[in-house]
């Protein structure tokens, strides 16, 4: 039976070029751990790091991607975080792309659910405040109300 939990984070890309997967960003330097599927905004001098503003500016949808670099075969390149200072890999998502992210714990999201920083890296819902805090929308309902931060489908704004 196949699975039925990605192992990607770029799951559908809206590349209006040619329709194929979303290129990667000139990869930087991480100033801390990084996971992939992280919101990001940038570091000092070509860094990057999660996303430090709950409901604050997105910053361009900066997205962690899968660890291609990962030396830690045991682990998939989705599950192997950037550690400080190791070269990090990222895709600036765009409208109707569709990425594997983080949500807070504690969040409870139904489908279609608007979604901002929750500035740990994790998304949660939006509440609105900031005029350019939506990072996008849950596709699929997810109930994290108790563990640790969880994956969610989000589609881009």
């Amino acid at each position: 039976m196949a699975s039925t939990t990605p192992h990607t984070i770029v799951l559908r890309s809206n590349n209006r070029d040619n329709g194929m997967q979303r290129p990667m960003e000139a990869p930087v330097q991480a100033a801390a751990t990084v996971k992939p599927g992280m919101l990001l905004d940038f570091g000092t001098t070509n860094t990057v790091k999660p996303h430090a503003t709950a409901g604050g500016n997105r910053n361009g949808n900066k997205v962690a991607i899968d660890n291609p670099w990962a030396t830690d075969t045991t682990v998939a390149a989705i599950d192997a975080s950037y550690t400080a200072g190791q070269t990090a890999g990222y895709v600036h998502g765009v409208p109707g792309d569709v990425l594997y992210m983080w949500i807070k714990t504690g969040s409870n999201v139904a489908k279609g659910a608007a979604l901002e920083s929750a500035g740990t890296g994790a998304l949660q819902a939006a509440a609105g405040t900031a005029v350019d805090s939506l990072v996008g929308y849950a596709e699929e309902a997810v109930n994290n109300a108790t563990g640790s931060d969880g994956r969610i489908r989000v589609r881009m704004a």
